[in-house]
Formats: structure tokens, C-alpha cells, sequence
């Protein structure tokens, strides 16, 4: 974990997900580009290439303006939590957010992207996403959302990874686990039976996922915990609460529109 990408569009949650890439890159010892992409909304298409050009002209002044300003605020929280020395740099590009933030991610090759969220909530979320969400299921690498409300000043201790006992558990929780080694984190490996049903088969099932982490390498690093519940949701949030979990770790699966739509 050598480079982090932290997508922002100068707001406070921002921000604070650019507080949180700080602490980690510090522990990893990891180099943090702040990325922002912007468009010029065309009004009028008959508008003249000289306005047009203006507008440009003035939009890139202020995005870089605003970029100095964001830099400096975090070289000054570097310094004052103590941080070390992290190298960080900025790139800032035209177009649009989703576009431009997958392309970047595949030129500059960070190994995580750090993403803010504002809590929304209602249809439009659930018919429109956000930008954060489109993220999440179309990067090519991990992507961390930071919630407006988590600080980042809270040491991570202790991260869940929700196991679906599908295939790709075994290659997901490798790396969950080199995730949170640096940070001395414990992993937990955590599957909600809905109602108690197949609970047996479910107990088998992380037995066997179980088998393969532990070596002596992973020992005391990882546990693993078959939990019921009327909720999945509700079943992790427990859980989350019960074992003070730093980070939420999950593994998302292409879906349908409609499928998306309904769940």
C-alpha cells in the first residue's frame, strides 16, 4: 500500500476523507495524490470559442487555487498530528467526475482510493447513486469510503470483512489482511445466518475458510464468527458496535439495474 488516491470536490466530507488517506499513509509510509476533475456546463451551444475559452481559463484558475489552499491545509495537519513526512501531490483534470476518476486511477496506479460520503438519503440515492457509489463498483482496485461522520484521528483496531462464503472469500480476505497489517489491525471474518437458517452448513463452510488462515503467520491477527440475525445489515451493524470495528470491509458484485433498484 505505496500510493493513495483521494478523489475530492472541496467539500468538508472531503476533506475528512483526506484527514483519514493522511493517517494511513503515514503508517504505510505511502505517497497521497489529491485528485479533482471538473467540467464548464455548456448553456448555449452557439456561444463563441473565445467565451467559451474564457470560461475555461477562469474555471482552471480557481480549481487550482482552491487545490493550493486544500494542500496546505494538509501539510499543516501533517504537521500538527505528527504525521512525518508524506509526499503529497495534486491532479486536477476536465471532464466528468466517474469518467475521470476511473482513468486516473489506471495512470496513476494508486493501490487504494479514498473516497468521502455526505449522507443523503431517499429515492434519488437509490435512483441516481453518487459519485462515491458508481466508484465503488466500477474501480478496478479497493476503494475506502469515509463517511462524514468517522474522524480520522481514531486509531483502526479492528476491521470486519462480511463473508458471503463465495469463491472469491479466500483471494478478498488476502487482502483484507495485508490491509491491515501495517496497521496492526485484527481482522474479523463474520457471516449473518438470516434467522438461523443452514446455520450448520454456514459453520461448516467458515470451518473450512478457517482452515486455510491458520497458519502461524496469521495467528491472532484474524478470527472468525458465524452470527444470526432477522437482518444482514442490522446482524453487521451489531456486531460492528459489540467488537468496536474501525473499518466495514466488503467485496461488491456486479448487479443489475433492476436488481439494484430492488435491494
Amino acid at each position: 500500500m505505496k500510493h493513495l488516491m483521494v478523489p475530492i470536490d472541496f467539500s468538508e466530507y472531503a476533506y475528512n476523507a483526506c484527514q483519514f488517506a493522511l493517517q494511513l499513509a503515514s503508517q504505510y509510509k505511502a505517497k497521497v495524490t489529491v485528485f479533482h476533475a471538473y467540467h464548464i456546463p455548456i448553456v448555449d451551444p452557439l456561444m463563441p470559442s473565445e467565451y467559451l475559452s474564457d470560461i475555461a481559463e477562469s474555471a482552471e484558475k480557481e480549481i487550482n487555487s482552491n487545490m493550493e489552499k486544500l494542500l496546505n491545509q494538509m501539510n499543516e495537519y501533517v504537521i500538527s498530528h505528527h504525521l512525518g513526512s508524506i509526499d503529497i501531490k495534486s491532479y486536477v483534470t476536465m471532464g466528468f467526475a466517474v469518467d475521470e476518476i476511473i482513468l486516473a486511477a489506471q495512470k496513476l496506479e494508486p493501490d487504494l482510493i479514498v473516497m468521502g460520503r455526505r449522507y443523503t438519503e431517499g429515492m434519488t440515492k437509490i435512483l441516481l447513486g453518487s459519485i462515491t457509489s458508481t466508484i465503488v463498483e466500477k474501480a478496478k482496485l479497493p476503494v475506502l469510503v469515509v463517511p462524514e461522520n468517522v474522524k480520522a484521528e481514531k486509531p483502526v483496531t479492528d476491521v470486519l470483512y462480511a463473508s458471503e462464503f463465495d469463491e472469491a472469500d479466500k483471494r478478498t480476505l488476502a487482502k483484507v489482511l495485508s490491509f491491515a497489517q501495517p496497521l496492526n489491525a485484527r481482522v474479523h471474518c463474520v457471516h449473518v445466518d438470516l434467522f438461523g437458517h443452514g446455520e450448520e452448513s454456514s459453520k461448516a463452510k467458515l470451518e473450512e475458510l478457517e482452515k486455510v488462515y491458520t497458519a502461524e503467520k496469521n495467528k491472532g491477527q484474524i478470527i472468525f464468527r458465524n452470527i444470526t440475525s432477522e437482518n444482514t445489515v442490522d446482524g453487521l451493524l451489531g456486531y460492528v458496535d459489540s467488537n468496536h470495528i474501525s473499518i466495514m470491509a466488503m467485496l461488491t458484485h456486479k448487479r443489475p439495474f433492476f436488481t439494484k433498484l430492488f435491494d
